[in-house]
């Protein structure tokens, strides 16, 4: 049996999704449907975003976004926190 995936690169489908200090960052080249959604199926988020670069705060976890008839899964480690180091003295 031969499974099929739609699961593509950027260089392929025209568009990226990645996350970076806890925020969800979709890059387009045009107009897309973008929808994510959580590990358990749960819409998280849905527009229709223009080309360029758009950016969603998301909880911490793992999410399927697609972007036309694509997808990419994505894990969000850091929520949003800002990643500081503190020094004890």
């Amino acid at each position: 049996m031969i499974l099929q995936s739609n699961i593509t690169s950027n260089e392929t489908s025209g568009w990226d999704a990645y996350c970076r200090q806890g925020k969800l960052i979709i890059e387009t080249n045009k107009e897309e449907l973008v929808t994510v959604y959580s590990a358990d199926a749960v819409t998280m988020y849905q527009d229709e975003v223009v080309s360029g670069t758009t950016t969603v705060d998301l909880p911490q976890g793992m999410y399927i976004v697609v972007c036309g008839d694509n997808a990419k899964k994505v894990v969000n480690k850091c929520a949003g926190k800002e990643e500081t180091t503190r020094l004890l003295f």
